[in-house]
Formats: C-alpha cells, structure tokens, sequence
C-alpha cells in the first residue's frame, strides 16, 4: 500500500492501493492473503488462508466501488460460515468501513479502518452496541510481502 493519496484517481481504482500479497505481523507462518483485481479493473477480489493448528480457515473478500450508492462496498465470506457487508470511503488513503454484526447475541455497529504505513496498513475493527462506546476487536498490521508493489 502507498501512502500517496486515492483521491486523484478514478473511485474504482482506489482498490489498486489494496492489491497484492499480504501477511500480518507475527501470523508471517500462517496467514496469507492475495488480493487480485478482477477482470475488468473494477472490483478487488482478495483470498486469505490462515493455520490454527491443523485447522485451515478461508476467507475470500471483495472491494467495489458503487456508483450507484456513491460508496465502497465490501463483501466477505468465510469457511466458519460468516458474512459480511460493509460501505465504505477512502481519504487521504486511508479506508474506513461501516456495518452491522451480531456479537454476543446483540446487534452491534461495525467500524473498519485502514491506515496506511511504509511495509502495509493498520487494521483496526471496533464494535458497538450502544452508539457511544466503540470496542476493539481487531487490531493488527497488514506487512506486503517481499516483492510485491
């Protein structure tokens, strides 16, 4: 990911700055995640692949820009079962979602934030059930890895 801005391009190649092969900081020997623009040019299609022992997750995601909605939207599904829908924007090159998920049996807004660094972005998920308080839920660094652009 650069750190150069998304704005003085088209909304759709945005996804650009997402493209490539990702780790995450200290998971280097058990995540994976390889993000490929489809077709086209317009849409970000990402697979992840994670180890916790002998158990082998999958996750595939997809990054669009709708000009209908005038937003990003986000769209992810895993092994476990889950899914997920997110909107979102981009500024300054740093990407910001919002959704919904049910956690602990509760309704809770999501909130997804990727700021960009050097090596990759910060990757940070809060919830909230009440409107007010935000908790985090995800807090990791996303490393390209070497060789990538």
């Amino acid at each position: 990911m650069t750190t150069e801005t998304t704005e003085a391009v088209a909304p759709h190649e945005a996804v650009r700055a997402l493209e490539g092969r990702w780790t995450v900081r200290g998971m280097e020997e058990t995540y994976t995640e390889v993000c490929e623009l489809f077709p086209g040019g317009h849409h970000l299609v990402c697979y992840a692949t994670s180890l916790k022992g002998e158990i082998v997750g999958r996750h595939m995601s997809i990054i669009t820009w709708s000009a209908e909605e005038g937003c990003y939207l986000y769209f992810g599904v895993g092994s476990s079962g889950s899914v997920r829908t997110h909107r979102g924007s981009v500024a300054g090159g740093v990407w910001e979602f919002h959704g919904t998920a049910t956690i602990e049996g509760a309704k809770a807004a999501v909130r997804v934030t990727m700021t960009p660094f050097e090596e990759g972005f910060r990757f940070l998920e809060e919830y909230s059930t009440d409107g007010a308080t935000w908790i985090v839920d995800a807090d990791f660094d996303y490393i390209r890895l070497e060789g990538e652009v």
